[in-house]
């Protein structure tokens, strides 16, 4: 050290003394201890050269010349390490330079050091550790699309999933459920759910498709075809047909009413065909069973009723029911006409259906109540058989049970078919039998 030097730091010495054992702070004259000169902070040289505790001016330190020497710094600053022989000094910490670690949510951190992906759309995770999911929550920004469950979304708000849900839930019956479809500003179209317990009954628990401007049509396109379209006018095209709402009234499945020149078909609320207009069939009606009520009858509404039965391996030579037939304790009467067509089954010279007969049988019921049913069977009518060469030949009757049930309770009987072969062996044979039963009353007896 030079002597200016090795005066300069004997002055600084005295000064420290003096702030020691005279105690700027206010304590004692005796020496401050080392804690408590840690709380007067860090010693520095002020402006006078004189050792103060340190403010906003300077700090004491000595160089690498040895030279004791003071910092200057700006307010709020730290005092930073240079390292080993080099100058301390005032600054601002680095958050990228200064500070290693992770800073805790609870401290104003992410409390993660993930660099999150650009799309990210970030979420308080577990513990409240800010935490991304692009699989499943991602925005992209230069579209301004979002996915959920999808990382690239393709439409504005793109949701996927193995069978993905998006619920909308109202929380009174009394309101309803909405997905509005705007033009700018201005409300285009809606689909709405109305709650059951809504003010207008009409409209509860219904099912809307809303337009909001008089040429708006509701379509049905199945497969990007137009086939159905509501017009906002009213009526409904089907393909290209307009049924309009004269044409829909005609067929009434409301009231129960009667078949006028403008009704072609009413139905009551039990979706029973109440009255009907002259019936023009031009193809086949099919089904097992027709019941066709005629009004003009005497005794009540005439019954028709026609079932069609296929009775299978039945044995040679043996009576087989194929239907039954029930009749109420009360005044009833009917005529059935029973045509059956049998076929003789495998086994036989050529083999199955080598030949087949076909018959014709009338039954008579008439019944009083307490009385038993009596019923006659009429001779066959319309009676053919056919038979292919070398084959076996046929024989085909009808014929009635016994009844069953007391006098004063409901009676039944059964309709039977006999099929014997002419010869051979063979056996479980196929009958097919139409049975048509005239009933006159509106419900009365049964053919089953």
């Amino acid at each position: 050290m030079s002597p200016e030097n090795i005066e300069q730091l004997d002055e600084m010495l005295e000064d420290l003394y003096t702030y020691l054992t005279q105690s700027p702070l206010g304590t004692s004259a005796s020496a401050l201890s080392f804690s408590e000169l840690a709380e007067t902070g860090l010693l520095y040289i002020d402006t006078n050269d004189e050792l103060q505790s340190l403010s906003d001016v300077g700090a004491l330190y000595i160089n690498v010349l040895g030279v004791p020497a003071s910092l200057s710094a700006a307010t709020g600053n730290a005092l930073l390490s240079g390292g080993v022989g080099a100058v301390p000094a005032f600054g601002q910490i680095g958050l990228t330079t200064h500070v290693t670690g992770t800073l805790p949510v609870g401290n104003g951190g992410t409390g993660s050091a993930t660099t999150f992906t650009t799309g990210s759309v970030i979420f308080a995770g577990a513990s409240g550790i800010y935490t991304q999911d692009n699989a499943g929550l991602f925005f992209d920004s230069t579209n301004d699309r979002l996915g959920i469950g999808v990382a690239s979304p393709t439409d504005a708000v793109d949701v996927r999933g193995t069978s993905p849900i998006i619920g909308n839930r109202f929380s009174s019956s009394a309101g309803f459920g909405a997905l509005r479809f705007y033009e700018g500003l201005t409300l285009a179209s809606s689909v709405q759910a109305i709650g059951s317990t809504f003010a207008t009954v009409g409209r509860r628990q219904d099912l809307e498709l809303v337009t909001l401007s008089a040429s708006g049509d509701v379509v049905f396109r199945p497969n990007d075809v137009e086939t159905i379209r509501v017009p906002a006018g009213g009526g409904i095209i089907v393909g290209a047909t307009n049924i309009s709402e004269t044409d829909i009234a005609k067929i009434d499945g409301i009231t129960n009413g009667t078949a006028l020149a403008n009704k072609a078909l009413v139905a009551d609320a039990n979706i029973d065909i109440a009255g009907l207009r002259d019936l023009l069939a031009t193809r086949t009606l099919q089904g097992n069973v027709f019941s066709l009520l005629a009004a003009g009858v005497t005794t009540g509404t005439q019954t028709v009723q026609t079932i069609h039965k296929t009775t299978t391996a039945i044995p040679d030579a043996t009576v087989t029911a194929v239907a039954t037939v029930t009749i109420p304790n009360a005044a009833h009467s009917a005529s059935i006409r029973v045509f059956l067509t049998g076929y003789l089954g495998a086994g036989g010279a050529v083999g199955a259906n080598e030949a087949s007969g076909t018959v014709g049988y009338d039954i008579a019921i008439s019944r009083t109540a307490g009385v038993d049913t009596a019923k006659t069977v009429s001779a066959v009518y319309g009676s053919a058989t056919a038979t292919v060469t070398g084959g076996a030949t046929i024989t085909v009757l009808v014929d009635t049970s016994a009844l069953t049930g007391a006098s004063g309770a409901t009676q039944t009987f059964t309709i039977q078919v006999t099929i014997t072969r002419g010869s051979g062996s063979s056996t479980n044979h196929v009958a097919r039998t139409a049975i048509q039963i005239i009933n006159h009353n509106a419900t009365g007896i049964t053919v089953t």
